[in-house]
């Protein structure tokens, strides 16, 4: 067993043993995009790191977190290298990007791990590791800030040891000419942040809210013998409505019985209340059936009431005065509608 896990989680019989080939095959295998969309996005990438954690349960990646930190930096690195080949080379699809408003169209997890990598960076800077102590830098709590990844000449010196620094310059390399602060905002307001704990922190819950929280990313994800799907929902699963908007009735109808408490009390409201002065007009007039149709059919009484009946008399009058009005043979009198006769 690896470390945190138990005996389960690397098991010894030959049947266990395909078992943990076939999980590990699956993770590695969605880890470079979808074969049929041709798409690439941080579910796929969300494999890749999912593959590195049961490597790592099962002891093949060392046995303290320390070996993991390590193996997580060096591998994502060259597992970056190999997926923007792929992705420029067959010009994958972002899935689920957010354009210009999104941190990446790809990844999302490697800038997250560069910050934390980034996390009191203190010392000296050095050229190529070795060097002496540049001035500018003398009295920083942090030897490199966030806002220094506003210096390109900065990020070429340290793009192959930072993780964060390399993935800030290569969408700076293939949106060339375009200012950062337009063609990645998001980006370029983690520079006005004072720290990297709190760029680490946001990143994080960036990560928590775009992705594991959305339903077409994690309905793709493998569970087997190593990455388990036995823990308890930490959020409060999501119901419909059990009623509209706005109920309109108090005595149960059209509404269920929160909906007829609330339309009860809005009823309720004192008079002169905030409440009751927003209310529209027509929500306090008492309504009432309508007494006709909208054109009355008969002036006898019938499919119709008083008011009705001798708005249709007066109209039939009038229509009738008008007919006797227009002269025989003339061209009103030829161009009338038969049923107008």
């Amino acid at each position: 067993p690896g470390p945190g896990g138990d005996a389960t989680d690397a098991p010894s019989d030959g049947a266990g043993d395909g078992a943990v080939r076939a999980e590990l095959r699956a993770y590695l295998v969605s880890a470079f995009g979808h074969p049929a969309r041709l798409d690439y996005g941080t579910g796929h990438e969300c494999s890749f790191f999912v593959l590195l954690f049961a490597l790592f349960k099962m002891g093949a990646l060392g046995p303290s977190e320390e070996h993991l930190r390590t193996a997580v930096l060096s591998c994502t690195a060259e597992y970056l290298r190999v997926t923007r080949s792929i992705q420029t080379e067959y010009l994958l699809e972002p899935a689920g990007s957010h354009g210009v408003w999104g941190l990446d169209d790809y990844h999302c997890l490697p800038f997250y791990f560069g910050a934390c990598q980034l996390i009191h960076n203190g010392g000296t800077r050095r050229s190529g590791g070795d060097g002496p102590e540049d001035p500018r830098e003398a009295g920083r709590d942090e030897e490199y800030p966030p806002d220094c990844v506003n210096d390109d000449a900065l990020l070429e010196e340290l793009h192959p040891h930072y993780l964060y620094f390399g993935c800030v310059r290569f969408i700076k390399q293939i949106k060339r000419g375009a200012p950062f602060a337009e063609s990645s905002p998001m980006l370029h307001d983690i520079t006005g942040l004072p720290n990297w704990s709190k760029v680490a922190a946001g990143l994080l819950r960036l990560f928590e809210g775009e992705v594991l929280d959305k339903l077409p990313v994690v309905q793709h994800f493998v569970f087997g013998g190593i990455f388990k799907a036995d823990w308890e929902p930490s959020a409060t699963p999501r119901t419909a409505p059990s009623y509209t908007f706005s109920p309109q009735t108090v005595d149960g109808e059209g509404g269920d019985a929160a909906g007829t408490a609330a339309a009860a009390a809005a009823k309720a409201a004192p008079a002169g209340s905030f409440a009751e002065n927003t209310k529209a007009p027509w929500a306090t007039a008492p309504r009432t059936a309508p007494s006709y149709t909208f054109s009355p059919q008969t002036a006898d009484g019938k499919d119709g009431d008083a008011a009705g009946t001798a708005a249709a008399a007066a109209a039939r009058a009038t229509a009738a005065a008008a007919r006797a009005a227009v002269p025989a043979g003339s061209f009103a009198e030829h161009t009338r509608a038969p049923w107008a006769k």
